[in-house]
């Protein structure tokens, strides 16, 4: 799976096809369509009002790119679009807003129907990506529908199909489901074995259930009282190491993605974190708190998690933002193992888990003082997601699949761990400034000899992944070109981002 923002994007050139949706003008009644009794989420509703506050500041989506064999039949494609449209109802929504507050408008499943639009050859990469770019910013956001664009470059080879959609309406793990259901509602079209596909919860459904848990919350209850203990006591820091960033101030967003562990290390180290008591995930939040503690002396890891809130199995195929924020907080003590630092870190994991589906939003409003630490703004993130057992995961490398995000400016440092089939895959964003950058490869290094250590490897050396993603030398050191920037690679650039898209935990 390859992350990055779409500013890094290159595909090949090819003819490009928009597959437009669209819904009878009485269903969208003007822009206003059928109103529909159920609400935002929390995390919906933070988001719409926050591009409604300043939609000129970009308001997030993500996108998700892969291949398909041979040039495609572009009716077909239109009817596995139509269906995979009809199937999710966060695809069907958006939002209004009045003096009342936000309004959730719903078309039915019948009123959608998709449409190829032949929009001609591009001649490079580069005017494909600009067209993807200019198309998005215009097209995507919450308040209107559709908030989506979707598409395919066609070539005789291999089509790239994509999809982009605001993320009021989807999160990493909706995300990595689109190219196996996409595939198989493609491959019936086309004459091919039926689709299969799980039921699917609704994403209202979802909603309805947030809004039982919020108005059932007391401002005593447990977890609240953990929410304001860890606010209370100021938020994380946005990195342990110097960043280069002014008080209040951001810049533009780097993403790299590494490699930390082929296979073998990542089985290796499942197995160094169970004989001690603990998780693989828990194993890989510990090493970055050993890794923060032994280059910056921090005695305690606190970081927002992105944890999912799946935890119904009806929600498990669906499409929507199924997420929450969580603190994690654990000592690190000087001289402390790996082994004692994991458990530690398992029990914060296990404490964090059972806070998962108590929204925060929901906290601060009973605790109003405890907003005030939290702000308006987009705070950094850790996130560790096990992506080995979503349909089609195994063929993400041949299809080269990947997500796109807008690239927001950032002021910290978010971290996404991913466990893939070919091991364990680290993305970290940071603001592009030369201060921030060698903090944030001090910090890589760090951790690879770190977790080299607990898998028994010789330690000093980087394995940086093969995807085109950045690579260290043999002295430990970015093995970058001229400029400090690494070079683009067709479909596979090597610093690689995303927006940060808070998924179980993406």
């Amino acid at each position: 799976m390859l992350v990055f923002p779409i500013r890094d994007y290159l595909t090949e050139p090819g003819e490009l096809v928009e597959f437009r949706a669209s819904a009878p003008a009485s269903a969208l009644a003007g822009g206003g369509g059928p109103a529909h009794p159920v609400g935002a989420c929390d995390v919906q509703a933070t988001h719409v009002r926050r591009y409604l506050t300043a939609p000129e500041e970009g308001h997030g989506w993500l996108a998700t790119f892969f291949d398909l064999p041979g040039r495609v039949d572009v009716g077909a494609l239109a009817r596995a679009w139509q269906a995979w449209l009809r199937r999710h109802d966060a695809l069907r929504t958006w939002f209004t807003a009045d003096g009342a507050g936000l309004t959730r408008r719903l078309l039915p499943p019948q009123a959608v129907t998709v449409h190829p639009v032949g929009l001609g050859v591009r001649a490079s990469g580069e005017a494909v990506r600009t067209w993807m770019h200019e198309r998005f910013a215009e097209a995507i956001n919450p308040v209107t529908w559709p908030g989506f664009v979707a598409g395919a470059v066609l070539r005789d080879e291999k089509s790239t199909l994509f999809f982009a959609v605001d993320h009021a309406h989807t999160d990493g793990c909706s995300l990595a489901r689109v190219f196996s259901e996409i595939r198989a509602l493609y491959t019936a079209e086309t004459g091919g074995a039926p689709a299969r596909l799980p039921e699917t919860g609704s994403h209202l459904d979802y909603c309805v259930a947030e809004a039982r848990r919020n108005a059932a919350l007391d401002p005593a209850h447990p977890v609240a009282a953990r929410w304001v203990d860890f606010l209370g006591r100021g938020l994380p820091a946005s990195f342990a190491l110097p960043l280069g960033v002014d008080p209040g101030g951001r810049h533009p967003s780097v993403y790299e993605t590494v490699d930390l562990f082929d296979l073998p290390q990542a089985e290796a180290f499942a197995r160094a974190c169970r004989r001690g008591g603990s998780s693989f995930a828990a194993g890989a939040v510990g090493a970055l708190a050993l890794a923060e503690h032994e280059l910056a002396g921090t005695s305690h890891y606190r970081r927002l998690m992105v944890a999912h809130t799946r935890g119904e199995r009806r929600w498990h195929a669906a499409q929507g933002w199924f997420v929450n924020l969580v603190p994690v907080e654990f000592p690190v003590p000087r001289g402390r193992s790996f082994a004692a630092t994991a458990t530690a870190a398992h029990d914060a994991l296990g404490r964090a888990h059972a806070m998962a589906e108590v929204s925060p939003a929901r906290v601060l409003e009973l605790h109003p003082a405890a907003a005030l630490a939290l702000g308006n703004t987009v705070p950094p993130v850790l996130s560790y997601v096990d992506l080995r057992h979503t349909p089609g995961s195994r063929d993400w490398t041949a299809a080269r699949f990947g997500v796109l995000g807008s690239g927001a400016p950032v002021s910290g440092v978010s971290v996404w761990l991913w466990r893939l089939w070919q091991g364990l895959r680290l993305t970290v964003a940071y603001p592009d400034n030369p201060v921030a950058r060698d903090s944030v490869h001090r910090y890589v290094r760090h951790l690879r000899r770190i977790l080299d250590a607990a898998v028994g490897e010789p330690q000093g050396t980087a394995a940086y992944g093969p995807q085109g993603t950045v690579e260290y030398g043999p002295q430990d050191t970015p093995a970058y070109g001229p400029q400090d920037t690494p070079p683009p690679a067709v479909g596979v650039p090597r610093a690689a981002a995303m927006e940060p898209a808070p998924v179980g935990g993406v």
